[in-house]
């Protein structure tokens, strides 16, 4: 995952299973359902 794109979602090394998650979505997603995604599961 793009390092700007974990800052932009608040991601830590600890988070490794949920980044890696929406690195999934956001290669077959529309960004806003990424955010709805990181959203949902309370990424912060």
């Amino acid at each position: 995952m793009s390092s700007s794109l974990e800052v932009a979602l608040g991601l830590s090394g600890r988070d490794e299973v949920l980044a890696r998650y929406v690195e999934f979505v956001a290669a077959r997603c529309r960004p806003n359902t990424v955010l709805a995604t990181v959203s949902d599961l309370r990424i912060e």
